[in-house]
């Protein structure tokens, strides 16, 4: 479901569960354990600090079975290494682009029942079962804001730098956290973004006349979509140097002679959905086909986002 970048589900579904307090020693151990072939897992396995996370695509009702099988093979480590479950913790989340997928899904931890939701956050950023992100960024602009609010009331006698500099600090990271997982967005959550950097405009500069683009102009600040853009690029060139663990499903480009092509286009990969088409994949690839020979050769990561920064900023 989730790799070290991009979120890539082309419809597929999974299933998501447990969420732990483990010490760090127990995770190691745990990882140990499964490098060894202690036992075997028919599903993917994610952990980082002290969440551990299940997920599997669901096909048949087979699949169900050996899910179940899977979370009581974790359990039993957990027993058998005297640590105990949170089962008010533990929840499991569908995620389908149908209806109403498994409505008598029935999965069990220690012979309780799993909760099922509708959302949840992994790694920081929330997920929902029908892949919307507006939850995410209702989230972040919330956030945001009463940093942004917090700035003003303090520091309105401080020079514009220091008001820049911990927008800058404080508050762009929360806006652009994991964006290459979400990234594109619909225009509604675009908008909704940009007037959050807006407001943070407006309480650097201290002015509340100034147009959107006379806001960014004088705040020496860019959109944040365009930084989002250079933020998929630069993981897409990651992919093509194996500098991440992310998937690369590329193929050349089948007609590489097409005008304006660059000399390391790819074939844009085809998804069915709209959602789908919204992904990283396909939406980074095709900015990535059109952009000039001396940036898609560069041969540094460094070197490739200076050039990018000041191609698309």
């Amino acid at each position: 479901m989730i790799s070290s970048g991009p979120v890539a589900l082309s419809g597929c579904r999974f299933l998501r569960s447990f969420r732990k307090s483990l010490t760090l020693k127990a995770i190691f151990s745990f990882e140990h354990d499964l490098c060894l072939s202690s036992f075997s897992l028919n599903s993917s396995l994610v952990l980082y600090a002290d969440d551990t996370t299940l997920f599997k695509p669901i096909s048949a009702p087979d699949d169900l079975v050996d899910f179940q099988s899977d979370i009581d093979s974790i359990h039993s480590w957990f027993s058998l290494n005297h640590l105990s479950v949170n089962s008010s913790k533990t929840k499991v989340m569908v995620i389908s682009t149908k209806k109403d997928p498994f409505p008598d899904l029935n999965l069990t931890l220690n012979s309780l029942p799993i909760e099922r939701v509708s959302s949840a956050k992994f790694l920081g950023v929330w997920l929902s079962d029908k892949l919307s992100w507006n939850l995410h960024i209702d989230n972040i602009c919330r956030k945001a804001r009463k940093i942004i609010g917090f700035i003003h009331r303090s520091f309105q006698s401080a020079p514009f730098s220091i008001r820049r500099s911990l927008y800058l600090a404080l508050v762009r990271p929360i806006l652009e956290y994991g964006c290459t997982t979400w990234h594109p967005l619909n225009i509604t959550l675009t908008n909704r973004l940009e007037s959050t950097q807006r407001f943070a405009c407006r309480v650097i500069l201290q002015s509340w006349n100034l147009s959107h683009e006379d806001l960014l102009l004088d705040s020496d600040l860019p959109l944040l979509s365009k930084r989002r853009d250079v933020a998929s690029l630069c993981h897409l060139f990651k992919i093509f140097a194996n500098l991440c663990s992310s998937p690369n499903p590329f193929q050349p480009h089948p007609r590489p002679g097409l005008r304006n092509l660059n000399s390391r286009a790819v074939q844009v990969p085809f998804r069915r959905l709209s959602l789908s088409q919204r992904s990283f994949y396909p939406f980074a690839s095709s900015i990535w086909n059109y952009l000039p020979e001396a940036i898609v050769n560069t041969t540094f990561l460094q070197a490739f986002k200076l050039a990018i920064q000041s191609h698309l900023l």
